[in-house]
């Protein structure tokens, strides 16, 4: 598994083959973005170098991470309960699963969006940075997003 996969130039390297896609450098870890960037800098570069880091072939061991690489927001939101449940935080499934429900979230899915903050202040218990974790939780619980930036109306 590469979870920084996402921090190379692009994700397809084979020669002579046009990138499939471009993940350069819009942020550093881009499966840590749910956890350390403020929900106004997640935007169209953010989630595509997001999910870029999640066509990795990385895989969590749960029935309905096949639905989750396909794109069902459902499947998303089952994984990161589960996983919010059982993983110490944070941790690279963690991070695996809740870049997924951020994807989400950010689209406008009302599940996603409570997960993420319930996953946020979740990593908020105990950690330094614990008053912009929870701020960020009770942005995101008090509703989606309504997409990325540039394609609000």
């Amino acid at each position: 598994m590469r979870p920084n996969r996402a921090n190379d130039a692009a994700c397809d390297r084979r020669p002579n083959v046009r990138p499939l896609c471009d993940a350069s450098a819009t942020v550093d870890r881009p499966l840590e973005a749910w956890r350390t960037l403020d929900r106004e800098r997640i935007g169209p570069d953010v989630v595509a170098t997001i999910r870029c880091a999640l066509s990795d072939p990385v895989a969590i061991l749960d029935g309905r991470w096949p639905g989750v690489r396909r794109g069902d927001a459902a499947s998303a939101v089952g994984v990161a309960v589960r996983i919010l449940r059982l993983a110490g935080l944070p941790s690279p499934v963690c991070d695996i699963a809740m870049s997924a429900v951020l994807v989400h979230a950010v689209k406008g899915d009302p599940a996603a969006a409570l997960v993420l903050a319930h996953g946020l202040h979740v990593v908020a218990r105990g950690h330094r940075d614990a008053a912009r974790l929870n701020g960020c939780g009770r942005l995101w619980a008090a509703g989606p997003s309504r997409g990325p930036p540039d394609s609000r109306a």
